[in-house]
């Protein structure tokens, strides 16, 4: 449950003008002359992409300073800004944006911290509330808390699709609240958020209540009717609390009508066979939680055990397993696994909830899901290799811990991303859902995973499969043939 990006699409225009904002350098581009619109960058294929001045009237008086051309692929503007005097503070970026195209477009506005490597620290980028159709001038705001080994801010805006975007009075500050709106109760939406975190957040703990309330406190937004501002506090306070898997996903539109496809349009399990010796079983990631598509996934996975019979063993490559829904991903593969605990949830009180599986199900406190048919009649006894990376992940990672219950398994590849914890859906009152990190994966044993798995061999993604057939065939070929 990962990192967002805005999808890559085709030509777009973009006209951005900057008003005085914290740390933004050339604000209004009157240092700028021709091309050059320094500091701010240009990002896109340069190939196809342009930025010119511009003097073109915005309400209010607000001069455009800047159109920026691109005519394929994911590009926009940026600018770098020294993190130093933003850490350990919640920062917002605003600005009005005005967007028309026909075709399919996604718009946000962007603000990222990044450590001395590079590395992306905190992000937000309007995943929940991209503009997505065309839209009058608008007002847009999004916050970000800055971790303290930040080094640089990227701030900015992003564009995907067929789109022009017009950007004006683009502000980078530290909000402060008001007497008024501090003393002001907060927002229904909020109260619920902060419920939830105070109840189940893995990380929440009491001595973590005056952060929490400092963060309200100083919130402008915290009374606000926009249900946008409510759940960018909910994130800062996530963030502040070290949550780096918890989500809100946005309410479905009211007017979109559920259209079924004929044929599964989502990844399904897939069967390689490298040789008599070794199979290939590889898990995608699995987003869906309706029943018939978690059957249509757990049958492509038994369907494929059914058809091979290798006769050195198995490898499951989770290589590219990004999570989502862990049930129907064990029930793929329930054949291979023995029967009993094989992992648990663990909570912030060190209650366990074990992954309990069982001769035709696979289940876990309320969760309950039936294996494919003829599961339950097989055990595929065969030795097991998996394959890891950095790109296993949430769920993936839940797979990887349960398919060590399974004896003498060995691990190739490379860490995993380390967002081993469960996140638990909450149904908020605006129709959007906090994916709520509530518990820690452990496996049957009982040893809890606090960050990335490391295997037991560590190689290039590349070369992991052929490692973990040649671990196979080895292993295969010492045993002594029964006479």
């Amino acid at each position: 449950m990962r990192n967002r990006h805005l999808l890559a699409g085709v030509a777009f225009t973009v006209l951005v003008a900057l008003a005085h904002g914290a740390g933004l350098r050339n604000n209004d581009f009157s240092a700028s002359s021709g091309a050059s619109i320094a500091p701010w960058r240009l990002f896109g294929d340069p190939a196809v992409a342009s930025a010119i001045r511009s003097d073109e009237e915005l309400p209010e008086g607000m001069p455009a300073k800047a159109i920026v051309r691109n005519r394929s692929g994911l590009g926009g503007i940026l600018q770098f800004v020294d993190a130093q005097d933003y850490r350990g503070k919640v920062m917002r970026l605003h600005g009005w944006l005005k967007v028309t195209g026909d075709e399919p477009h996604s718009v946000g506005l962007w603000l990222r911290a990044d450590d001395a490597q590079g590395n992306t620290l905190s992000l937000e980028n309007m995943a929940d509330h991209r503009v997505t159709a065309t839209s009058p001038w608008r007002e847009h705001k999004i916050s970000l808390y800055i971790p303290n080994d930040a080094v640089r801010l990227r701030v900015g805006v992003l564009i995907s699709g067929s789109a022009t975007v017009e950007a004006g009075q683009m502000q980078l500050e530290l909000p402060q609240a008001t007497a008024a709106q501090a003393a002001a109760p907060i927002s229904p939406l909020l109260a619920e958020i902060m419920a939830a975190i105070q109840a189940e957040s893995l990380r929440y703990t009491p001595s973590s209540e005056p952060m929490l309330q400092e963060i309200i406190s100083q919130s402008p937004e915290r009374n606000s009717d926009d249900p946008n501002e409510a759940r960018a506090i909910g994130k800062l306070m996530l963030h502040r609390l070290g949550d780096q898997h918890s989500t809100f996903m946005p309410a479905p539109p009211r007017d979109a009508a559920e259209v079924r496809p004929t044929v599964a349009s989502f990844p399904q399990p897939e069967l390689h066979t490298l040789s008599r010796e070794v199979s290939v079983l590889a898990l995608p990631p699995f987003g869906s939680a309706t029943e018939s598509d978690s059957n249509i996934y757990a049958a492509a996975g038994a369907k494929a055990l059914r058809r091979a019979k290798p006769q050195c063993g198995w490898i499951i490559d989770l290589r590219f397993n990004s999570g989502g829904n862990m049930w129907p991903m064990l029930a793929a593969m329930a054949e291979l696994l023995p029967e009993g605990t094989i992992g648990q949830f663990i909570d912030r009180v060190d209650q366990s909830t074990p992954w309990i599986r069982n001769r035709d199900r696979i289940s876990s406190g309320g969760e309950s899901m039936k294996l494919p048919l003829r599961t339950a009649q097989r055990a595929i006894k065969l030795p097991v290799a998996v394959v890891i990376g950095p790109s296993t992940a949430s769920s993936g990672e839940a797979v990887a811990i349960a398919l060590k219950s399974v004896p003498g398994v060995r691990f190739f590849g490379q860490p995993t991303a380390g967002l081993t914890t469960a996140n638990k859906p909450v149904k908020l009152r605006d129709g959007s859902t906090l994916m709520l990190e509530t518990s820690r994966f452990a496996d049957a044993a009982g040893r809890t995973y606090t960050g990335r798995l490391v295997p037991d061999e560590r190689i290039s993604l590349e070369a992991s499969i052929s490692a973990a057939a040649a671990w196979l065939a080895a292993r295969c070929h010492a045993v002594p043939k029964p006479h």
